[in-house]
């Protein structure tokens, strides 16, 4: 455990640090959450020889690029060159790109008349987007990776609207329990995973979930057996119990990734509800961690690129959408952050012992259909209420 002051601070911790992977992986949730300015993330990737190849949030792209090149709106971090080879290949540079810390502000910037090209977001936003006639139809006749997409990610349900395909899935996760098993030892046997860790009252001020309707409030209402995406009334009320009384127990809500692992590797938290990256990188830091899967069923989300209803650079953003997608990229993203990637041919490019490391399948498909996966809520705005009133202790 890290016992300097300075290790307290994220840059502290993060200039100590000797894994690359958990810097960029720091930065950039610290960065999306907020805790990181501009100026602290563009210093951030510098120190690891990244630099930061467009001006994140503004609509500028730092590095010259000709019109010809489509506009990447993407998760700050996504600009990274591992990820666009195919491109600089074809096209002798990347992209421009336009970055964002987090998709309410990127709906915001596009609600606002920002007009990209090419876009990333979540399934679980897509509803949203579409119905504020954000996206276009995607051809994925023009994309030679489609092929190579696992077929369990391929119809999630919202990526095809009114018999157009409206979004390409380029990344995945889980959503789940990571724990200590040094301070959580009746846990570690498999049988025992449940998200009921999070209610367990012997670890009263140790407990985490993220900020998040998909993510948070979903865990409630799988943990009391409940549908997250199909919420009727009384089922909202079920959830709005369940979430009052983990209040009492938990420490805090998590803002990133980032800030629960912190206080997983502090002793702070037992258990966390956190995507399966932190696994990954806790574990690189010699933590002693487990990953659950629990009995009640684990959430799984699915990322991905879209592209905006007014572009005029169509072929153009389907050559970008066709390089974020190729196998190495993808691979590239799965050893740097510990994510899935939605090409299947990645999974041939990291040896067993790695994939094991990360807790990720060889054969991802199986793995893929067993969980809940994240789409649009319905009664959102009932849900997003009582999740305010209860945080708030309403």
């Amino acid at each position: 455990m890290q016992d300097q002051a300075a290790e307290n601070t994220w840059e502290g911790a993060l200039t100590k640090s000797s894994d690359i992977r958990d810097y960029v992986h720091g930065i950039r949730d610290g960065y999306r959450a907020g805790r990181i300015n501009r100026r602290q993330f563009a210093k951030g990737l510098g120190a690891v020889g990244l630099g930061l190849t467009a001006m994140p949030l503004g609509g500028q792209v730092a590095r010259a690029a000709s019109e010809d090149h489509p506009t990447c709106f993407m998760w700050a971090g996504s600009e990274m060159d591992g990820f666009w080879q195919p491109y600089v290949d074809e096209f002798g540079e990347l992209p421009r790109f336009s970055l964002f810390a987090d998709l309410e502000e990127a709906y915001a910037k596009l609600r606002g008349g920002f007009k990209p090209d090419v876009m990333m977001t979540c399934v679980s936003e897509l509803v949203r987007w579409y119905d504020a006639g954000l996206l276009a139809p995607i051809d994925t006749e023009r994309l030679s990776n489609w092929p190579d997409i696992i077929p369990a990610l391929k119809d999630i349900d919202g990526t095809v609207r009114d018999g157009n395909r409206v979004f390409v899935p380029a990344d995945w996760g889980e959503t789940t329990v990571v724990f200590r098993t040094d301070l959580a030892p009746e846990y570690v046997d498999p049988v025992t995973h449940s998200w009921g860790i999070l209610w367990d009252p012997k670890y009263k001020g140790k407990l985490s979930i993220l900020d998040s309707l998909v993510d948070g409030v979903a865990v409630a209402a799988l943990y009391g057996g409940i549908d997250p995406w199909t919420m009727d009334d009384a089922d909202i009320e079920k959830v709005r119990a369940l979430l009052t009384e983990q209040r009492e127990l938990i420490k805090f809500y998590g803002q990133s990734g980032y800030d629960v692992d912190e206080a997983l590797v502090a002793g702070e938290l037992v258990a966390a509800a956190t995507w399966t990256s932190s696994y990954y990188i806790l574990k690189d830091k010699g933590l002693p961690v487990a990953l659950m899967s629990p009995k009640e069923g684990a959430l799984a989300w699915v990322c991905g690129l879209t592209i905006h209803a007014e572009t005029e650079l169509v072929d153009m953003a389907h050559e970008a959408i066709d390089a974020f997608i190729d196998p190495v990229g993808r691979a590239f993203e799965m050893t740097e952050w510990g994510y899935g990637s939605a090409n299947l041919k990645s999974f041939d490019l990291i040896d067993a012992e790695t994939l094991d490391y990360m807790g990720l399948p060889r054969d991802p498909g199986p793995y893929l259909e067993s969980r809940s996966m994240q789409v649009d809520m319905m009664n959102k705005e009932k849900i997003a209420l009582m999740f305010e009133e209860v945080k708030a202790g309403f």
